[in-house]
């Protein structure tokens, strides 16, 4: 069976209450395109052409704490702070981590649905790995910007593919 229309969804509610108290405005977006397979691959490898790609120094790991001890061990320099009821988990640089950090920034890139779960598709169907991705959005720079963390060992195969995709693009 040949896949002749592939459906981009995405929609982002964001919670209010928090943003509100980071001083930003609320964010929705909802958008559906219908593309073929072929129209995705040429959308989003432009749109990774287009992009700033930026490999962290260091390795990454988790650390983990309970929410009444957010005041001690929030980590300023923390990539990512994400809550699961009373836990809190934090993404940051340590010694002796799990993984290797990599950013793109799709600064005014227009339209990127659907890029986390193409690329992260790809990542693990080339190199057989497991990763992690991070989204956000950068008001200032009009675009959305992700992190992915793959495993140490495979982090220069993983550079060497994204120097010969931004150049495809």
């Amino acid at each position: 069976m040949q896949v002749k229309q592939l459906v981009s969804f995405t929609f982002c509610n964001f919670n209010q209450q928090f943003f509100r108290y980071l001083g930003v405005k609320t964010l929705s977006i909802y958008r559906v395109l219908m593309e073929t397979y072929e129209e995705q691959n040429q959308r989003l490898m432009e749109a990774l052409s287009n992009s700033d790609v930026n490999f962290l120094s260091g390795s990454y790991d988790y650390e983990e704490f309970n929410a009444t001890e957010l005041d001690l061990k929030f980590n300023v320099n923390a990539l990512a702070l994400i809550r699961d009821g009373s836990r809190w988990s934090q993404l940051v640089n340590v010694d002796e981590g799990s993984f290797s950090v990599f950013s793109i920034h799709f600064n005014g890139v227009d339209n990127v649905n659907g890029f986390v779960g193409w690329f992260a598709s790809f990542l693990k169907h080339k190199f057989n790995i497991g990763l992690i991705v991070l989204v956000g959005s950068n008001s200032l720079k009009k675009g959305v910007y992700d992190y992915y963390g793959v495993p140490i060992a495979r982090i220069a195969e993983v550079e060497r593919e994204m120097a010969l995709m931004s150049k495809k693009g």
